[in-house]
C-alpha cells in the first residue's frame, strides 16, 4: 500500500466525513440503548464518545489545512475555513 494515498487531502477528509457520517448516524441508538439500560434518563454521553467528535474535528482541520494551502483560488481557501469553523462551532 502507497503511504501517500493516505496523505493526500481529498481522500483523508473524504476518509473523515465517511466516519464522521457513521458516528452521527450511530449516536442515537446510543442514547437509545444507554437509555433503556440505566434508569436515569437524559444522561449525558460518554466522554469517549465525546472525544471523537473532537477527533475528527482535528483530523478533518489537516484535511481543509492542506487542500487550502494547495488551492490557487483565495476564496476557496476562505470557504473552507470558514465551513470547517463553523462546523467546529457547532460541534
Amino acid at each position: 500500500m502507497n503511504l501517500k494515498i493516505f496523505l493526500k487531502s481529498d481522500i483523508l477528509g473524504a476518509m473523515a466525513s465517511a466516519l464522521c457520517a457513521i458516528h452521527c448516524l450511530a449516536t442515537p441508538f446510543l442514547f437509545i440503548a444507554q437509555s433503556c439500560s440505566t434508569a436515569g434518563c437524559c444522561e449525558a454521553s460518554p466522554f469517549w464518545w465525546s472525544a471523537i467528535d473532537y477527533l475528527f474535528i482535528g483530523i478533518t482541520f489537516f484535511a481543509v489545512y492542506q487542500s487550502g494551502k494547495k488551492s490557487s483560488k483565495a476564496w476557496l481557501k476562505y470557504s473552507l475555513f470558514a465551513t470547517w469553523s463553523l462546523l467546529s462551532f457547532i460541534v
